[in-house]
């Protein structure tokens, strides 16, 4: 291993920590007197709080962390607390602090806890301190979490469609019992289809439909889909948003999906994105429910107009070969049969 020679600069502890002076995730430091030093958290004490803001130094106090004593924990807490909402903005310092929730006691999480209060939404809103609050959100006591809850209460609606506060807005859903996000689920289901198109919306209906399973709620967010199934199953964030309804609802719900896709069948299963919608519902419908789409493909004369013309899509041929893998065997001979008849083979894809 590399020495490094700080002969020149007896001062202690080193000065900031770069790339030039890390070697195998320890800092190494030559004393005026020639012994080779291998840094501990100790060192820095005085001087976390500037380490904490370095690239490297948040590395190493992250790594120390994991395995430091009770003694070296309580004295860094100590230190780094009264600069904890700094450090939670900052880029590297936020690293520091996650880091103190994972690997920290459980009085040093509740006191990184209490610095949240009064800063969550606005540390909500910011790149780094969002993270803070999501990790918070794994790890803190219950009664912590349904206090950061309430604190976004009233800042929902703006937090649903912020790039950074929404990842937070997940994060509750899926951390806290749906007895306490109740502001949440209601401000999130009164604008379904909006939400379903938007990029971060759509992964908090998402939550919502994996993680609530309050009957009202559950049927109040199927409504909400159903209501403009066609244009959420064909949109780029929406489609999700149905996938998730058909694979996590209750069969009733997924048999409703089911019968309004078929209804509008040839142009859901022609659309880049309708196309996955349908393929879910063969996935994970039931026989009848597969028995439709099958019925509605094939049609209602001997020409099979939706099967030639869905076959023959860049997206719909997809449809058609995740039709012939669900199937039972007589409803596949019978396809396969129309295809030959038609001459449809070779539009098939191929198999992976």
């Amino acid at each position: 291993m590399d020495e490094i020679d700080d002969s020149q600069n007896p001062g202690f502890p080193p000065p900031s920590p770069t790339k030039e002076n890390w070697r195998n995730q320890y800092y190494a430091y030559r004393s005026p007197s020639g012994e080779i030093h291998y840094l501990l958290l100790s060192d820095f004490y005085g001087h976390l709080v500037k380490t904490s803001e370095d690239v490297i130094g948040s590395r190493f106090i992250k790594k120390k962390l994991q395995t430091a004593t009770i003694e070296d924990k309580n004295e860094a807490f100590k230190e780094l607390k009264p600069h904890a909402l700094a450090l939670m903005k900052d880029k590297f310092g936020s690293r520091v602090i996650k880091s103190f929730f994972e690997h920290g006691l459980d009085l040093q999480r509740k006191g990184l806890a209490e610095e949240l209060f009064g800063n969550v939404y606005t540390l909500s809103l910011d790149q780094y301190g969002c993270r803070v609050i999501q990790k918070a959100l794994e790890l803190v006591d219950m009664d912590q979490k349904i206090k950061i809850v309430r604190e976004l209460d009233n800042h929902v609606n703006t937090c649903l469609y912020d790039d950074k506060a929404s990842h937070v807005i997940r994060k509750c859903v899926e951390c806290v019992p749906e007895e306490h996000i109740g502001v949440i689920v209601s401000v999130c289901v009164d604008q379904i289809v909006k939400l379903a198109q938007h990029t971060p919306g759509n992964y908090i209906l998402q939550s919502i439909l994996k993680y609530c399973k309050n009957t009202l709620t559950q049927k109040r967010v199927i409504d909400g889909i159903v209501s403009s199934l066609v244009i959420l199953a064909n949109n780029g964030f929406g489609n999700y948003v149905v996938q998730c309804a058909v694979e996590h609802g209750k069969p009733e719900d997924r048999s409703k999906i089911v019968e309004k896709l078929a209804e509008n069948i040839v142009e859901v299963s022609l659309n880049r994105f309708g196309s996955g919608a349908i393929q879910k519902c063969l996935v994970f419908g039931s026989h009848c429910d597969r028995k439709l789409i099958l019925n509605v493909i094939l049609g209602s004369t001997d020409r099979n107009e939706p099967l030639q013309t869905i076959v023959k899509g860049q997206s719909g041929k997809f449809v058609v070969r995740t039709l012939l893998k669900t199937c039972d065997d007589e409803q596949r001979e019978l396809i396969l049969l129309r295809i030959k008849i038609h001459c449809l083979e070779k539009y098939l894809p191929q198999e992976d």
